[in-house]
């Protein structure tokens, strides 16, 4: 009986120290697959559904753990229920532990993903606030910019007097209808009643092109009169242009000098009567080159004879001749002998 007790307590010892074996094993693998599944959760940062899936599963694995070990404990029919009763509690400490951590873990994430997501709107809200603060201080640069420019802009307008305003108005007035030089328009104005420095600032601000305002005045010239090419550049300097400044315009006024010789004898022969070499030599007087004052006297279309009974009345107007006398002065003026006696034969002589 005694032997049989002692099998009996062996055998029992034995099936404590498995049995121990066996849930420290358990625990310990437990433990170990929590861990490990707790840890990759920090590292991926599995949303909160995903977490509380894993969570889940972690439970039902402990319960069936639960439930294997108290199926375990049933079939080896052990009257020891203080040893299933650890072995729950160590399950059950397991569990708990294992769940804490998952919760621990999942709120870590979760309170990570609320951090990083805090950061990121206020990063956000930086951002927008630095690109609106940027945006408003460029703008208001840029408003400061053009009100300086538009201030400086009513500042130098101010500057300048009425007086100065209204002679600058009155010589662009000007320039619309004529050519002026600078020197004229200037004289214009102060015969207007602008004052000297009045005058010159209308006249330094009017943006005339002064070789263009000589070509102009050129142009005018010939519209009304005959000139020669030298004439031409005198009457320009004569009305205040610069010798470049009149050269520039005769050079350019596209005139035909030979044109305006022969446009230039007939006027002289509409108020006075002429012979061929003295209408010859007065063109040559008004600056005509010889060639283009003998094609103009060449081409007048004048009868010299009627020109010698003309001059020879003009002289009986003014003084009396002898017949002599007057062929005489007729000879003198350039007529030859025989138109000097049709003039003196025109007037009685």
């Amino acid at each position: 009986m005694e032997e049989q007790r002692e099998g009996f307590d062996k055998e029992w010892w034995i099936f404590v120290i498995i049995s121990l074996i066996i849930i420290v094993l358990v625990v310990f693998f437990l433990y170990k697959v929590d861990f490990f599944k707790g840890s990759d959760n920090n590292n991926i940062n599995l949303p909160e559904n995903i977490s509380n899936s894993i969570e889940t599963d972690n439970n039902t694995s402990s319960k069936n753990n639960d439930s294997t070990s108290s199926n375990s404990n049933k079939v080896n029919n052990s009257n020891k229920n203080n040893n299933s009763s650890n072995s729950n509690k160590a399950n059950s400490s397991s569990n708990n532990n294992n769940n804490n951590k998952t919760n621990s873990s999942s709120s870590s994430n979760n309170s990570n993903k609320t951090n990083s997501s805090s950061s990121s709107n206020n990063s956000n809200k930086t951002n927008s606030s630095s690109n609106s603060n940027n945006s408003n201080k460029t703008n208001s640069s840029s408003n400061s910019n053009n009100s300086n420019k538009t201030n400086s802009s009513n500042n130098s307008t101010n500057n300048v007097s009425v007086g100065k305003q209204n002679a600058l108005t009155t010589a662009k007035s000007y320039l619309k209808h004529s050519a002026f030089s600078y020197e004229g328009l200037k004289d214009q104005l102060e015969f207007e009643g602008f004052t000297s420095t009045e005058a010159k600032y209308g006249v330094d601000n009017c943006g005339a092109n002064w070789k263009a305002q000589a070509l102009k005045k050129a142009k005018q010239y010939l519209q009304h009169s005959a000139f020669s090419y030298e004439d031409l550049i005198g009457q320009l300097e004569f009305e205040g242009f610069t010798s470049t400044e009149a050269k520039y315009g005769v050079d350019n006024c596209g005139a035909n000098w030979k044109a305006q010789a022969l446009e230039k004898a007939k006027q002289y022969l509409q108020h006075s009567a002429f012979s061929y070499e003295g209408l010859k030599n007065q063109l040559e007087f008004e600056g005509f080159t010889s060639t283009e004052a003998k094609y103009g006297a060449d081409n007048c279309g004048a009868n010299w004879n009627q020109q010698a009974a003309k001059k020879a009345k003009q002289y009986l107007d003014t003084m009396s001749f002898s017949r002599s006398k007057l062929i005489s002065q007729l000879e003198f003026e350039g007529f030859t002998t025989a138109q000097a006696e049709y003039g003196a034969n025109s007037v009685g002589l």
